[in-house]
């Protein structure tokens, strides 16, 4: 299992749900990311998300 952090984001006046979303390894670069998109008129929130090794490849895990 591993954590990673998801910076998702919209520009303002946008309705409904995030447009775009980019994965840090660490909060505090998808902190540093999102306060650079507000800086730029964006909407940008972080969380947190685990996911799972399931075959070869990486999935959210959504019993969390």
């Amino acid at each position: 299992m591993r954590t990673i952090y998801r910076c998702n984001y919209t520009f303002k006046g946008e309705f409904g749900p995030a447009r775009e979303s980019k994965a840090f390894q660490t909060e505090q670069e998808a902190r540093e990311y999102a306060e650079s998109l507000e800086a730029r008129g964006y909407i940008a929130v972080v969380g947190r998300e685990r996911q799972v090794k399931t075959g070869g490849r990486w999935e959210t895990d959504l019993d969390e």
